[in-house]
Formats: structure tokens, sequence, C-alpha cells
């Protein structure tokens, strides 16, 4: 049988890089109530397909890729709550090629939203003003430059952060 499931396809920081995102995210967890999360990148998010076949797509996909530097510089908040808290990317070719190589293996929506890269520093079904707070209380610099070497495949059904697993995980 073929279930579907409510995935998305990630990149994680590498070990050295790693530690420094997961503070972040639990400090902001305990001070502002995010619920909690593994850091990383989302590819694609948000498809919903059998986890066996996204799996052997997503393996090649890691198979292809090398681990990639990226760069956040800026800060913003956003109503959607995957983009509540997050560090911007800043756009590059290799990032971008990685989001149009894993794209092509994962459905879409019939209306994709742009590819904008970021890391979420927190998750906040709050108000503008409450997310603005939490934006100013961060304490990474930037800019800040992370290698991210792996890629997953996680369960994500929303809005239920606390559900999410991951699924597989590869190396690049």
């Amino acid at each position: 049988m073929n279930v579907l499931s409510h995935l998305s396809v990630w990149l994680h920081p590498a070990k050295g890089d790693e530690p420094v995102f997961r503070a972040e995210v639990e400090r902001l967890r305990e001070r502002w109530g995010s619920p909690p999360f593994a850091p990383h990148l989302t590819l694609v998010g948000g498809f919903d397909a059998p986890e066996d076949g996204t799996c052997r797509r997503a393996a090649a996909l890691a198979a292809e890729l090398a681990p990639l530097e990226v760069e956040f510089a800026t800060l913003a908040t956003e109503e959607p709550l995957h983009r509540s808290l997050i560090l911007n990317a800043v756009p590059s070719a290799r990032l971008d090629a990685a989001f149009g190589t894993a794209a092509r293996i994962c459905p879409q929506p019939a209306e994709p939203e742009p590819f904008r890269p970021h890391l979420s520093l927190a998750y906040l079904a709050t108000t503008a003003e409450r997310r603005a707070e939490a934006a100013a209380s961060v304490a990474l610099p930037l800019p800040l430059r992370a290698r991210f070497d792996s890629l997953a495949v996680w369960r994500t059904p929303m809005p239920e952060v606390r559900e999410w697993r991951r699924v597989a995980a590869w190396a690049l």
C-alpha cells in the first residue's frame, strides 16, 4: 500500500556548526515557547508522497550533492508559522542548484512557493509584535556562515511541529 505522508527534504548543518544553531533554537524555545525541532534548511517542504519512493529519490539526490557553505545575513519574521522567526540565507548558485534538483524529485503543489532559503530559529504562532520581540532577542552574530553536509527526509505534519520525525538521512 502506498500511504501518503506529509514530507519535507532538509539540509542539516555539519557537526561543527549544528551546536550553534541547536543552542539558539533551544534558548528561544525556552524563552518564547516555540516547539523543539532540529536545525535545518528546507530544500522542499510540505508535500504529500509515499515515504519509500521519496527516500529512494532523496538518496540519489544526496549522492549528487556536495556539502554546501551557506551564509545567513539577515533575520526576519513573517506570518506563516514555518517562517515566523528565520535566518535568511544569502542566495547562491549551489543552493539554487540543490533546490532545483530536489524540486524535480518531489511532487510540487500547483502553485509552489518560490525558493527562499532560510533556517528557522523558532515556530511562533503569535502576533507580529511578539515575533519582533523574539527576533530582537536572537543572540547569533550576523552574518553567519555554516556548512551543511547531510540531507534528510522528514515527516512534517503542519502545524504539529512536535510531531515531526526524521524518516531517513544521508551524508553529502
